[in-house]
């Protein structure tokens, strides 16, 4: 199965159930691509980055700008915002007790969900 056309980006939620800490990852999907069987995961980077690259008092769009230039090539990308950061929705987190293993279990639920979407699946990050 692969990823279909999408001329304007799709808004998903992706529920984490099975978690230390139960909520909802919201990211968004941009696949211009007739058909595409690759996906890049985007992953934020340290601290409260949401799923565009962009901080509180610092906009740089960062992370559309390059998931519009995958698509251009045909390569799908999801990006999402992180624990507690942007709308994605944990009503219990405690953020003195969030290690860098929650993140980690976020991107396996996410390439979970899109696994049976694509072919080929990779993983675009910094710093974290």
């Amino acid at each position: 199965m692969s990823i279909g056309r999408n001329h304007k980006p799709s808004f998903y939620r992706i529920g984490i159930g099975h978690s230390r800490i139960e909520g909802i990852i919201r990211g968004t999907l941009i696949s211009l691509a007739h058909h595409t069987n690759t996906l890049y995961i985007f992953i934020a980077g340290s601290g409260p980055t949401d799923r565009n690259s962009n901080q509180l008092g610092m906009t740089n769009n960062a992370y559309i700008k390059a998931c519009k230039s995958f698509a251009e090539i045909g390569i799908a990308t999801f990006r999402y915002d992180k624990r507690g950061i942007g709308k994605s929705h944990f009503p219990t987190l405690n953020e003195e007790t969030l290690t860098i293993d929650h993140y980690v279990e976020d991107v396996i639920w996410i390439a979970q969900y899109f696994k049976y979407r694509c072919h080929e699946m990779n993983i675009a990050d910094r710093s974290q």
